[in-house]
């Protein structure tokens, strides 16, 4: 749960920061255990921003 969320603070930021949103995958990289679909990643963001 807590990989999700900070993948979806990730995207967040960068949908607000960024100029080019990097992909999905791009923010996943690393020692990750697991790798989301985009789906549920904006899934997580509406419930963040609904919060």
């Amino acid at each position: 749960m807590m990989q999700l969320l900070s993948v979806t603070f990730l995207s967040l930021a960068s949908k607000v920061e960024e100029i080019e949103i990097p992909t999905i995958l791009d923010l996943q990289v690393g020692e990750s255990r697991f790798v989301f679909e985009a789906k549920t990643i904006q899934k997580m963001e509406l419930i963040v921003l609904s919060t």
